[in-house]
């Protein structure tokens, strides 16, 4: 049996692998060696659980509210106006494909945006901005 969390995870990741446009190269759950990345898999949205906070909430139920930092990747060395614009498309790519389904086909109770980030310039080189998301959803004891 796959665990809730990861199921919605990965339903997450599938669903903004369906995004066209804007275009997005690659997107994925893993860490990557943005060295060895294709110039193809740029924008490269990474998703990663930042944190997840449980509470019982019934004798045999748990709430629990998984928190994601998910990270729009540009391919460049320095933020311009073309890279701000380009982020913002993206960012609300996301989010409109994140509120079409905010139950993530049903293994939710909600699913929000709780914040966008700055952009920022890493030593990559990339450009990126991160979103955090949270996303309730209950369980039985033992079954996360």
């Amino acid at each position: 049996m796959a665990s809730v969390r990861k199921d919605i995870v990965n339903d997450v990741i599938a669903k903004l692998k369906t995004i066209t446009s804007p275009r997005i190269g690659k997107v994925s759950e893993k860490p990557s060696d943005f060295a060895r990345l294709a110039r193809t898999a740029y924008p490269f949205v990474q998703v990663n659980v930042d944190s997840e906070t449980k509470e019982d909430i019934a004798m045999e139920w748990r709430l629990s509210t998984l928190e994601l930092a998910i990270t729009v990747h540009l391919e460049g060395k320095s933020k311009t106006e073309k890279t701000e614009e380009q982020l913002s498309e993206i960012v609300e790519a996301i989010e409109e494909k994140l509120e079409a389904d905010r139950k993530r086909d049903s293994k939710a109770q909600i699913t929000e945006v709780l914040e966008v980030g700055e952009i920022e310039v890493s030593s990559y080189p990339t450009v990126s901005q991160t979103m955090r998301v949270g996303i309730q959803y209950t369980y039985s004891r033992g079954n996360t």
